[in-house]
């Protein structure tokens, strides 16, 4: 009977002969991947995990809620923070309130994993806050401070504000509109395998969102991490778009001032900078890092710290992030990153 169908639907037949192999074939290629490779992460956060406009125009996390980022459990509290898993200080105390991006959050990693909470341990008698929410930038962080920091310091007891800064923030444009558009200036064969994915934006967030091997082909053709960097880079570069995040980041220096809460801020490198040679692409951390010596604001910028631990450790810079991520700590990274702020925090507070 096989045989009478193929001779009368050679094509159709033999069409799903071939899908069925390249079915088979992915499904093996992906339980290989997923078996040998469980570093790689998936890169979504559930939708249920952000809210619009909760600070003015500003999103947030929503409270209570329990969700997925980059495929590690999240669970935040009545406030839309990070949970953690340590008990809270035997007495109210002082608290020390982290706001960042996803960076200071920490996607693909457990909350006892990342940095926040592991400098909980070296701090008890302090409450560690973890405010940070996926997507903000300057405006976002202004309109934080102004709408929640001022109405609840009170409450919370919150005495000191830790501003993790992303190189990103500086971009009000969605990174992966950036990208798409710089990396069609150029002819180099990652930009064309980019350019192929932001043509089917549907099916690259389904994939990135459940295939580990896509992941793991997308690295071998883009490397996510330059072009993150040469995406956020030319904002540097344009006057206009410093003064502006100068001057929504002054606003948060006044704000804090007013309230009593004093600011630290911490500059996160990109991997691609720990990796190359021009000091010419350390040009954003030069520039916040003059304005904030200005202004008299406490700042530690690590890139030099991750340099030296990666020269002293003799390892490649890609161990302190995530999977091909330009920016996102791995479990390695957000130890690394406790072990230089722990001692900095200790003498600055």
């Amino acid at each position: 009977m096989l045989r009478t169908r193929f001779h009368r639907y050679p094509k159709i037949t033999l069409f799903l002969v071939v899908l069925a192999g390249l079915a088979l074939i992915l499904g093996s290629g992906e339980a290989v991947v997923r078996l040998l490779a469980p570093q790689i992460n998936f890169l979504d956060n559930s939708t249920e995990l952000i809210v619009r406009n909760v600070y003015q125009d500003t999103h947030a996390h929503a409270k209570n809620a329990r969700a997925l980022s980059f495929g590690a459990e999240v669970i935040t509290d009545q406030y839309g923070f990070r949970a953690n898993s340590l008990p809270p200080p035997p007495s109210p105390g002082s608290a020390m309130l982290f706001l960042g991006d996803s960076v200071t959050f920490g996607p693909g990693v457990t909350a006892e994993e990342t940095f926040v909470e592991l400098l909980a341990k070296d701090f008890p008698q302090m409450r560690m806050l973890n405010a940070a929410v996926i997507g903000y930038d300057y405006d976002d962080y202004r309109n934080f401070v102004k709408n929640f920091l001022v109405l609840r310091k009170q409450e919370l007891g919150i005495d000191y504000l830790v501003l993790g800064i992303c190189l990103n923030d500086i971009s009000s444009v969605s990174k992966s509109n950036i990208q798409a558009r710089i990396l069609l200036q150029t002819f180099d064969p990652t930009a064309v395998a980019e350019w192929a994915y932001r043509r089917f934006p549907i099916i690259n967030d389904f994939l990135r969102s459940r295939s580990k091997l896509f992941l793991l082909f997308k690295s071998l053709v883009f490397d996510a991490s330059s072009a993150a960097f040469f995406a956020d880079y030319p904002f540097y570069r344009n006057p206009d778009n410093v003064q502006r995040a100068l001057q929504e980041l002054a606003e948060v220096i006044t704000v804090s001032r007013q309230a009593q809460v004093r600011l630290l801020v911490v500059i996160f490198p990109y991997e691609f900078q720990l990796r190359s040679d021009n000091p010419e692409y350390l040009y954003p951390q030069s520039v916040l890092g003059k304005y904030l010596v200005e202004q008299g604001i406490p700042t530690i910028d690590l890139y030099g710290s991750f340099l030296e631990d990666k020269r002293l450790s003799n390892t490649g810079s890609s161990v302190y992030y995530l999977f091909n991520d330009p920016m996102h700590f791995s479990v390695v990274g957000h130890a690394t990153v406790r072990s230089f702020l722990s001692p900095w925090l200790l003498k600055t507070l």
